[in-house]
């Protein structure tokens, strides 16, 4: 399937580690190609955003990362980010201002996952939400992917996130690559 000759190992590789990360995630489409967890953000972001668009994210001082940012890759998409509001603790997401946020600002995207992330994410409480509204629903697991993918966090893609994202090489041996999984039904978003 690719243009240069010699690569049939390569495609071989690959179709392994999809269905292995399929089969481990639970989800129905794997893309391992990309060469970082930031490298698989740009490719949601560039397709999922477009300019103008309304997203909310943490913000850096809760752990967001640089990647969610205006000065990171969600800006070059958008200049339109919102930042998840915060409980009394000062960290966690205060779900019912959330869903009064999610209801007034109306958002293209919804994005969880953090750099710092020491609590799991109101994803089953906010997604149903989001959706409702018409938001695509992420989650960056960049950080937390190994404990994601040992059933010892949560479960993004089963609590309603329809992509989640990560860095392999944090806490998978090999390489620095990334990873995008997600269940879309939509063909053009597969693609």
């Amino acid at each position: 399937a690719r243009y240069y000759q010699g690569t049939e190992n390569i495609d071989i590789i690959e179709a392994r580690v999809r269905e292995a990360m399929c089969s481990l995630f639970g989800c129905s489409r794997a893309e391992v190609r990309t060469i970082s967890g930031t490298n698989a953000n740009d490719v949601v972001w560039g397709a999922l955003v477009g300019h103008g668009d309304k997203v909310i994210a943490h913000g850096l001082p809760v752990g967001g990362h640089i990647s969610h940012q205006l000065l990171g890759g969600l800006g070059k998409f958008t200049r339109n980010i919102i930042h998840w509001p915060r409980a009394a603790d000062g960290f966690r997401v205060d779900v019912a201002k959330a869903k009064d946020l999610l209801v007034q600002e109306k958002p293209k995207v919804v994005l969880f996952g953090r750099s710092l992330i020491l609590f799991k994410e109101p994803v089953a409480e906010l997604a149903p939400v989001a959706r409702e509204l018409g938001a695509t629903v992420i989650y960056d697991g960049a950080h937390v992917l190994g404990l994601i993918a040992g059933k010892a966090f949560q479960d993004p893609l089963a609590e309603g996130a329809q992509v989640l994202m990560g860095s392999t090489h944090k806490t998978f041996p090999g390489p620095q690559r990334g990873v995008l999984l997600s269940n879309f039904d939509d063909e053009n978003l597969k693609k």
